[in-house]
């Protein structure tokens, strides 16, 4: 039985949620570690990522939102490159448009354009 697309994209949402809690006690870069996953609707297609030091409070996270689905492709990205594309955004100096920062539930929400990392 075929699945739909938002079945597909909810199983690939938990696939990485499930890869990314075995690594919250590794940092991703310098003081950075991942907090938490937080739900995004599976219509959006991405998965968001809250980072942050180790002791952080909310005012000291950041939310990642990234795409499932590699550009112009049925393709979806598969929980290691989301743990490699977390890891490139936390290493180097990276300039975001204002149209891509967003706040959510406190927090600085960067849309990430992963086919510049």
């Amino acid at each position: 039985m075929p699945t739909s697309p938002h079945q597909d994209i909810a199983q690939q949402q938990a696939a990485i949620t499930r890869l990314l809690l075995q690594h919250l006690h590794q940092p991703l870069g310098g003081d950075q570690f991942i907090k938490g996953v937080l739900p995004a609707p599976p219509a959006l297609g991405v998965i968001r990522v809250v980072t942050g030091p180790c002791d952080a409070i909310p005012d000291e996270c950041t939310v990642w939102e990234l795409p499932l689905r590699v550009a112009d492709s049925e393709e979806m990205y598969g929980p290691h490159d989301i743990l490699g594309f977390l890891r490139a955004l936390h290493t180097g100096t990276h300039i975001y448009s204002t149209s891509r920062i967003r706040t959510l539930m406190g927090m600085p929400l960067f849309q990430a354009d992963v086919t510049t990392l």
